[in-house]
């Protein structure tokens, strides 16, 4: 027996018993002065001592604080925020602070490490002086009946840049509010749920970066031209964000279902609706445009965003189409084997347009994706090789709908056995030219994307990243996405026909892309009427894309051979 455990059972003989009472209390205060016996202590003075048992045991096992070892791939949303910061800080000026320490603090017993696979947890002691930039993870369980009892200073978690306590008590509610009542304000309190933990941690770590890009946004002007890409980023970081503490007047809103009710009501006569910019825009067709838009603007929309109500003569977009390692996607297509032959062609001045993506479909087949416009119905489409010479790529099987019609533009071309095992890399690239899993994202369960940062690989632009400013139905069948450039740079140019547009997952835990769209059109302009600046620069150019799942459902109906299209990555099947 150790000195400490002699210390221990000599306190104890001397200790008077009492039935009546609960001595576990005592008990308690004895173990605390004998915190470095080596075991738990079983005593026999009666039958009552079972309590105190139990309390022994738990006491050996002790409180402990890890330091968690870990890498910033393993949280794959803080890294893609991080990305689009560290891409541009040299034209933001921002000062990224290295990521935060994340300690964990709680009885050993309770720090469950399923819960936090794949970390690794490791002994420490921490300086008082260090705790500014601390993720605090703390493990508090019925068993402390008060959160107090952990002995964790109160001062640390005033200090600590956030604290996440891990709690199955089901009086959470009083535990928020003891903790308020000790002005912590700094906390949140999360189920033992590993998902959940993984969000919360996430958001967390992203608190720097919200931080440093709210202070950059104040220190510029509205016309200044990055503020837009700064106020981009920082509305996705917060809209992802799990705090309800990190205000964001930003955040998606669902459409009134009295909004629905009409638009199903009318939906015969409304040839486009969703949101653009900041408004909700529903255009109608001429003979109905004042009844639905008294009906619209009765329903008295409460916080949801302005309704404006175009009618359809007034509505006009003058858009040209654009047409535009080894790799496909972003690869040049033409419709011709010549520079010659592509005087008369529909693609674009520079006489091509872009292979979007490798797909499998039906489950065997490898296809290209890109836009009919770039593609002819049954005709063979061509590609560069590294010598620039065109080769046959493979045959256009189906169109989605009239060419030059941007809500539908979406062609799919079977790739010839011999160029494809020319393409070892048939996993769609994410924005860092990496190989990632990928799915499609539905935009009509999502109409209010936007603000959502986008990016695309073109054949003419390369890689562009943009901002949603407008989703909208057309003809209650299809998607279309407005996107505006960031980085000063414009999103796509004649060429890039065919681009797949895609989004980082808003996922905590896994890296994966959610197609949007295909890129089909653009120089759009549109001129901002609500800075009120009049130095403001020429128009924004913009650029259409087509939603992709909207157009691959019109190919459908009009094929029933098409079972499944698939990325190349773990069954996500569109």
């Amino acid at each position: 027996m150790t000195n400490e455990e002699t210390k221990f059972v000599g306190m104890m003989k001397t200790r008077p018993y009492n039935v009546n009472n609960d001595a576990s209390v005592d008990f308690l205060e004895d173990a605390k002065k004998c915190e470095k016996y080596s075991k738990p202590l079983c005593f026999s003075q009666g039958r009552h001592l079972s309590k105190e048992k139990k309390i022994l045991s738990e006491m050996s096992v002790g409180i402990c604080m890890h330091l968690v070892n870990y890498q910033i791939t393993m949280f794959p949303r803080y890294k893609y925020h991080l990305e689009l910061i560290e891409k541009h800080k040299k034209e933001y000026d921002i000062c990224i602070p290295p990521p935060s320490t994340i300690l964990v603090y709680g009885r050993e017993a309770e720090v469950s490490r399923n819960l936090l696979q794949p970390l690794e947890l490791h002994p420490t002691t921490f300086k008082d002086q260090d705790w500014e930039d601390v993720i605090l993870v703390v493990f508090n369980n019925s068993i402390d009946g008060d959160w107090k009892t952990l002995g964790l200073d109160k001062d640390k978690i005033i200090k600590c840049r956030w604290c996440l306590i891990v709690s199955s008590d089901i009086k959470l509610e009083k535990l928020r509010d003891d903790l308020a009542a000790d002005n912590i304000t700094n906390f949140s309190v999360v189920l033992p749920n590993p998902d959940d933990l993984w969000n919360h941690l996430t958001s967390a770590l992203e608190l720097p970066l919200i931080e440093i890009l709210r202070k950059e946004k104040s220190t510029l002007k509205s016309s200044d031209s990055i503020f837009e890409d700064v106020e981009t980023i920082l509305r996705r970081i917060e809209k992802c964000s799990n705090f309800p503490e990190i205000e964001n007047e930003n955040k998606s809103h669902d459409i009134p279902q009295s909004i629905k009710d009409y638009l199903k009501r009318f939906e015969g006569e409304i040839v486009r609706y969703g949101f653009h910019f900041d408004n909700f825009r529903v255009v109608v067709k001429n003979e109905k445009y004042q009844d639905v838009k008294k009906a619209l603007l009765e329903t008295g929309s409460g916080n949801f965003c302005k309704i404006d109500v175009v009618r359809q003569e007034d509505f006009k977009e003058a858009v040209v189409p654009f047409n535009g390692n080894l790799r496909a996607q972003g690869m040049k297509l033409f419709q011709s084997a010549t520079a010659q032959q592509d005087e008369g062609s529909q693609t674009s001045e520079n006489g091509h347009g872009t292979l979007g993506s490798l797909a499998l479909l039906n489950n065997k087949k490898t296809i290209a994706l890109s836009c009919e416009h770039v593609c002819v119905r049954d005709k063979i489409v061509f590609i560069e090789n590294e010598q620039k010479e065109r080769i046959p790529l493979g045959k256009c099987l189906y169109t989605s709908g009239e060419a030059l019609k941007i809500q539908s533009d979406l062609a799919i071309v079977d790739v010839n056995t011999e160029v494809e095992n020319h393409f070892p890399k048939k996993k769609l690239l994410n924005h860092m030219g990496e190989p990632t899993t990928a799915a499609v994202l539905c935009v009509r369960d999502k109409l209010d994307i936007r603000g959502e940062i986008v990016h695309k690989l073109g054949a003419t632009t390369k890689w562009t990243q943009g901002k949603i400013v407008s989703s909208e139905i057309v003809e209650n069948i299809q998607g279309v996405i407005t996107v505006k450039g960031m980085n000063g740079k414009e999103f796509g140019k004649p060429g890039d026909s065919g681009s797949i547009v895609f989004r980082e997952s808003q996922n905590a835990r896994e890296r994966k892309l959610e197609v949007v769209a295909v890129l089909s059109a653009g120089k759009l302009e549109y001129k901002d009427q609500t800075t009120g600046d009049e130095e403001q620069k020429s128009p924004q150019k913009l650029v259409l894309c087509s939603v992709l799942q909207d157009a691959l459902e019109q190919i459908r109906k009009n094929n029933d051979s098409i079972e499944s299209v698939e990325f190349f990555n773990e069954k996500a099947t569109v």
